[in-house]
């Protein structure tokens, strides 16, 4: 159901061996021409101070039948046996290209946020990081920041913006509503904000 593809992805024109980023995509539909019909996408996306992240990119798509509700992007929860594909493949990727750091896999909405809302807050990421694959907190860590803010209130929006930029984000333009407005809607895809203030789900 899940076909594991370790090749196609080299043979995408264009495609440069110096690879540096791992991105997760997703579709509603699975079909074999997938890869390459994602492989023009990252020209408009950005990540750790590069932009057009095309030839220093490799995109792992996903299925997901995601829905809108009430306006808002829905994803159910990603199939088992499909994770446990996406993380053998993403293996044999960093075992070709062992440059890449754990925030460098990251996802679609990470390098296009308000643009890309994939693969959405349903993503197992920290399934992932369990077998070795992408960037997680730590609870010592998670639980200093929660005393802090108690204490202190949150950062300013100055701050906050130098903090998602270290992490990766382009911040070109945060300054204006709408783009902080879009960085603070991705970042939380990948660390729902359910576990980061100690509750499940």
């Amino acid at each position: 159901m899940y076909p594991i593809d370790a090749t196609s992805y080299r043979s995408v024109k264009g495609f440069n061996s110096r690879v540096r980023f791992l991105i997760m995509h997703y579709t509603a539909v699975d079909f074999a021409g997938s890869v390459r019909a994602l492989s023009s996408d990252a020209a408009f996306s950005a990540w750790a101070g590069r932009n057009n992240l095309n030839d220093t990119s490799i995109g792992i798509e996903n299925v997901n039948l995601a829905s809108v509700k009430n306006g808002k992007l829905i994803f159910p929860p990603y199939h088992p046996v499909q994770i446990a594909a996406i993380i053998q493949l993403a293996q044999d990727i960093l075992q070709r290209y062992p440059d890449i750091t754990p925030t460098q896999i990251i996802g679609h909405s990470d390098v296009a946020p308000g643009r890309k809302f994939d693969p959405g807050a349903a993503f197992p990421w920290q399934t992932l990081f369990a077998t070795g694959i992408g960037a997680w907190f730590d609870e010592a860590t998670k639980q200093y920041y929660l005393d802090e803010f108690a204490g202190q209130g949150l950062p300013d929006q100055a701050a906050i913006i130098g903090k998602l930029k270290a992490y990766g984000y382009n911040t070109s333009g945060a300054t204006d509503a709408s783009v902080y407005k879009n960085l603070i809607q991705a970042f939380p895809t990948a660390f729902p904000p359910r576990r980061l203030s100690g509750h499940s789900g």
